[in-house]
């Protein structure tokens, strides 16, 4: 990429012992400010699963010293926006705002994260957001398949659990547990924080030194975390759900990990399986035989092995061919791999989308932050795509065979089970077989 608006300027350094990362742009006047709580939904309390998301949604009230009502009236005078999402690993918090206010902006935005409020009433006006939106969820039958087949395929592993937590966990949490959370998790050497946009390098020193003096110190929590245990066998769940005309139907087992000598080549391997509209998974479903809209593979790529599956959503008669093809179609690409036309694909669907995450300073700046906060060297784009470009075929056919095994296997089908259980009772080589309602299925995960 010789494009100069391309190359990052960017530099890093610390401020009161908060990592900062600047990728300065003046062509707009506009300031974006990344904060990165390393400490996600990993770290809650057993029992209390959920409570870095509630975390999250509180922060979002305010500082304090100054009601819900008059933050948001603050950031809306300032002309910026805001945003807070909670992953395993993280607690993010992003705002944007016009040039002439970064200051006071970045200032706002550091006291909200310091010290927020947890004030009683927020805290209970969360956890009815919560409840509310646990039960709109029902309705979702594709996040239903997906929360029972990552349950099913992690079990009690912490990559099991859910972020959002459950209604009985999220009655547990109390303000007390989202104190210590803070205390314990938002001190300087758990944070990353990013500034892209109209702002010098220079300029940014001096305005984080004076919202960021006096960060509290200290040793956050780091929770154990070790690999999964593969599930042995093929195992079959069925969501009953009544009145469903399409089935949500998700199948995979364990995958890869940040730093699997075979991650990369698998991650070609499975673009060209099921990443791309030319792969094989959407050319045998969609294309040739239009069973489902939609079809498509998934990499996911944790601290830790993590999982691996492939979706569709055929129609109810359709539902059991459609499976028995996804199953004949993974055994062909576990056992024999792609080929060197399906890696030059994949490779150039890669090589040439990376100009589209380096398009802008924040852009830029998201990638570093997450180089960052995965505790990766500086030059780790770079480093993988070099790397890219040296993946051989039988690279990618190790790396297929190494990781991926259809011999275990989890497949999850949500549908009107009297529809589609009698055909799918005869998928190949089952372990286990089960019909759950879909009340029990979603009280459950």
């Amino acid at each position: 990429m010789t494009n100069h608006a391309h190359r990052s300027s960017g530099t890093s350094f610390r401020v009161a012992g908060v990592r900062t990362l600047v990728e300065p742009s003046p062509e707009i006047p506009l300031v974006d400010f990344a904060f990165a709580i390393c400490s996600g939904s990993r770290t809650d309390p057993p029992g209390k699963e959920g409570a870095m998301r509630l975390l999250g949604r509180t922060l979002r009230m305010g500082p304090r010293g100054m009601s819900r009502s008059t933050f948001e009236q603050m950031i809306a005078r300032l002309g910026g926006r805001l945003s807070v999402q909670v992953s395993r690993e993280t607690i993010r918090v992003h705002g944007s705002v016009i040039r002439k206010h970064a200051e006071a902006f970045l200032e706002l935005l550091t006291k909200m994260i310091r010290e927020p409020s947890l004030r009683p009433g927020d805290i209970a006006f969360a956890k009815r957001e919560t409840l509310a939106n646990w039960v709109h969820q029902q309705d979702d039958d594709r996040a239903l398949a997906l929360r029972v087949f990552t349950r099913t395929l992690f079990g009690s592993h912490a990559y099991g659990r859910s972020i959002g937590g459950t209604p009985r966990s999220i009655r547990a949490i109390g303000r007390a547990d989202l104190r210590a959370l803070h205390r314990q998790c938002f001190v300087a050497s758990n944070v990353v924080f990013g500034c892209a946009g109209d702002m010098s390098t220079e300029e940014l020193r001096v305005i984080a030194s004076r919202s960021f003096a006096g960060w509290p110190r200290g040793t956050p929590p780091r929770p154990r975390l070790v690999a999964p245990r593969a599930l042995r066998g093929r195992h079959l769940r069925i969501i009953d759900k009544p009145d469903r005309l399409q089935t949500q139907l998700y199948m995979g087992t364990l995958g890869t990990w940040m730093r699997d000598k075979h991650r990369l080549p698998l991650v070609l391997s499975d673009i060209a399986f099921g990443g791309m509209f030319s792969s094989r998974l959407m050319q045998a479903v969609r294309a040739e035989r239009g069973w489902s809209y939609g079809a498509s593979s998934q990499l996911s790529q944790g601290r830790t092995r993590d999982a691996w599956w492939m979706w569709t959503h055929p129609q109810a008669p359709d539902t059991a061919a459609c499976a028995q093809l996804q199953l004949e179609l993974l055994e062909d690409w576990a056992t024999s791999g792609i080929n060197g036309a399906e890696l030059e694909a994949a490779r150039n669907y890669v090589l040439h989308g990376h100009c589209f995450d380096v398009d802008t300073a924040v852009k830029r700046l998201d990638g570093r932050m997450e180089i960052a906060v995965s505790q990766l060297p500086a030059e780790h784009d770079k480093q993988e795509l070099r790397a890219i470009r040296k993946v051989r075929v039988r690279d990618a056919r190790e790396a297929t065979s190494a990781r991926i095994s259809p011999a275990h296997l989890v497949i999850v089908a949500v549908a009107e089970a009297d529809r589609i259980a009698a055909q799918l009772e005869q998928l190949p080589e089952l372990d286990s077989f089960q019909i759950v309602s879909w009340e029990d299925a979603f009280r459950i995960n």
